[in-house]
């Protein structure tokens, strides 16, 4: 068990030192009262279908349903709709958009 432990824990560190971000957790009482916030470093991924990938040991509270993730290159504003673990030492949040950028930022952004 334990060298399986760090060998995820090699996966996770690689997971943040090549897709890693700065992404903000926000604790939410109810749909529209924030209750804390804090910055961790997680990956962030997916096209149609968005998720995050944090290291669990890196978060001061678990992560449920309704909570938010903010991405803090763009801004951009997700809600977290189902939380799950990947096995190792990560969760995986399944996230749906809060906010759009506009076309002029997709553009700064992508190029689009």
């Amino acid at each position: 068990m334990h060298r399986k432990w760090g060998v995820g824990q090699a996966f996770s560190a690689l997971i943040d030192e090549t897709l890693g971000e700065t992404l903000t957790i926000t604790l939410m009482v109810d749909a529209s009262k924030p209750f804390k916030s804090v910055e961790v470093w997680g990956a962030f991924a997916g096209d149609r279908v968005k998720t995050a990938s944090i290291l669990r040991a890196s978060l001061p509270w678990t992560l449920k349903s309704g909570d938010r993730i903010t991405r803090c290159c763009d801004s951009a504003v997700f809600e977290i709709k189902d939380v799950v673990p990947d096995g190792v030492s990560r969760i995986v949040a399944h996230l749906m958009p809060l906010s759009r950028r506009s076309a002029d930022e997709r553009e700064l952004f992508t190029g689009d």
